[in-house]
């Protein structure tokens, strides 16, 4: 019978590890919300009749919330945590551009505001108001491909590496 135990892990392996699991979560929650809209078959735009687009919107980004969660430092234990970049290495050129669009898209549009993304022109009339320019809340659905097939190629890495990790530990 296989012995049953707990593994204590070093601190640094322990926070490794802590990371990696985040990491594989919400990689899983990303691959999850990408393959919902893409069943719901959502090309939704701001000026779309009904909810589709307020629907669109919340999982384009929860996808992108959880893309950037997993790939961006984070602080674990106290301390920052940087994502192993090995595990990103075996995207080609196309996914390497999708990893940039995901963490711009998490750091100027999902997880800060900014000027850059959210513009507006002061207006004085007795017409209108100001004039807005704010971002469209989707994503391609060849992209959204492209991205789960990015999250199973890192979910796969990561499941090696914490197997190496724990395997470490006799």
């Amino acid at each position: 019978m296989d012995e049953s135990r707990e593994i204590i892990l070093s601190p640094s392996d322990n926070s490794l590890y802590q990371k990696l699991n985040a990491s594989l979560q919400d990689l899983d929650s990303c691959y999850e919300f990408g393959a919902f809209i893409l069943k719901k078959g959502w090309k939704a735009k701001p000026w779309s009749r009904g909810s589709i687009y307020l629907q669109q919107s919340a999982f384009v980004a929860a996808m992108v919330a959880s893309y950037g969660r997993a790939v961006i430092k984070s602080r674990m234990h106290g301390k920052m945590m940087h994502f192993p970049e090995e595990l990103l290495r075996e995207f080609n050129e196309a996914e390497m551009a999708i990893h940039g669009r995901m963490k711009w898209l998490r750091n100027k549009i999902y997880a800060h505001s900014d000027g850059e993304s959210y513009k507006v022109r002061p207006w004085r009339s007795s017409a209108h108001s100001d004039i807005y320019q704010n971002p469209t809340h989707e994503m391609g659905h060849e992209d959204i491909r492209l991205l789960q097939g990015m999250c199973l190629k890192v979910l796969a890495g990561i499941k090696e590496r914490m197997a190496a990790i724990k395997a470490a530990y006799p």
